[in-house]
């Protein structure tokens, strides 16, 4: 069972097309417990030790308890709650996402934030779509705070679901969110996995050019000292190629990805991106920090790039990838009717919640 979850875990992992950085969870479980990943691990190079496992009896425990209306006081009750759910010995965080593996009536799940899924949940006439497409095997969640708010809303949804239609979901599409896959075995998953991204595939028609193109070298180190002036202690990386300059040269397609669309892209990439010229940049820089109370991760610099920004090496190569991640979701969006980035409000409780600040701390070490 273990080694099949890791080879699972490992195997989608290891593709940036399917998940990045310590994005997505997977899980197994039997009658009595739920073997899950712990927060903060990557699934890429997951073992066991980035496992915890939990008594199921007291997960379903937690569908019957009132907790406070309170936001911070709600998840860190129910935080508690899963804390107290593990196996004597674990030491681990459970994922966020906990209790909606535990929903599934079947033993693997895998969760995923697949770029070309994520054009079709970050488009704006998405449930239509599915609706058209595909099959009864698959639920449509619109936009909800995850965490236990995600779960319980995914727990009356799925219930209704299997109501209606007389199957259980097997497929879980999260609006600006990602994707589930449930079912006994492995191989069925892997079958759920690759029938899904057909459908995607033959709506989407073409791919996004990232193809590198030539970097002026003597304004990218000007950028860098600029930001080195304000904090000598970041990390810098740029990015050059066909997609940015597109950005940088249209305003209609840099309006495309100034906002994010999951809520990865928001913990790694921070809520917005700087957009300036290196003339400008020291003022706008100053300008970002004093309005938002934090630095921009992300600088559109005109004429030059596009530049990641952090405390840690790893931590300022998640943040360029992620938001190649965010511009090409941009881009296959418009083939299920343009890009619909996450709300105001959504944005503001990642940015805010404490499940979230611990795997970027996590993560960026």
């Amino acid at each position: 069972m273990i080694k099949q979850l890791i080879a699972m875990s490992n195997k989608y992992g290891l593709k940036p097309s399917f998940v990045l950085a310590g994005g997505g969870n997977t899980s197994y479980k039997d009658d009595i417990v739920l073997v899950v990943k712990a927060s903060g691990y990557r699934l890429a190079d997951i073992t066991a030790a980035g496992f915890v496992s939990l008594n199921r009896h007291q997960l379903n425990a937690m569908w019957t308890k009132s907790y406070s209306l309170d936001v911070a006081e709600r998840e860190r009750d129910v935080l508690s709650d899963l804390m107290t759910a593990r196996l004597p010995g674990e030491t681990n965080r459970p994922s966020v996402e906990t209790q909606l593996h535990d929903l599934f009536p079947f033993s693997y799940v895998l969760h995923l934030h697949p770029t070309k899924i994520n054009g079709l949940t970050c488009s704006k006439h998405a449930q239509v779509w599915v609706r058209k497409n595909l099959s009864n095997k698959v639920l449509w969640i619109p936009a909800t705070k995850p965490g236990y708010l995600l779960a319980m809303t995914c727990k009356e949804m799925m219930k209704k679901h299997e109501k209606d239609h007389g199957v259980f979901p097997q497929i879980l599409l999260l609006e600006n969110h990602g994707v589930f896959f449930a079912a006994d075995t492995v191989e069925a998953i892997d079958t759920l996995v690759d029938d899904l991204m057909e459908k995607i595939n033959l709506t989407i028609q073409s791919d996004i050019d990232l193809s590198e193109t030539q970097l002026n070298h003597d304004l990218a180190y000007e950028v860098v000292k600029h930001i080195h002036a304000i904090d000598p202690e970041k990390f810098v990386v740029v990015e050059k190629n066909r997609a940015v300059d597109n950005i940088l040269q249209h305003k209609e397609v840099y309006d495309d990805i100034k906002h994010p669309f999951t809520p990865d892209h928001v913990v790694y990439c921070r809520h917005q991106p700087l957009l300036t010229s290196l003339t400008a940049l020291a003022d706008d820089y100053h300008a970002y920090l004093q309005k938002n109370h934090f630095p921009p991760r992300i600088i559109f610099v005109k004429d030059i790039g596009m530049f990641a920004v952090g405390d840690s090496e790893k931590q300022t190569d998640n943040a360029r990838l992620l938001f190649l991640d965010q511009i090409q979701i941009a881009h296959y969006s418009h083939f299920f009717s343009g890009p619909q980035p996450m709300t105001e409000s959504d944005i503001e409780f990642i940015l805010n919640w404490e499940v979230e600040h611990y795997r970027i701390k996590v993560q960026s070490k």
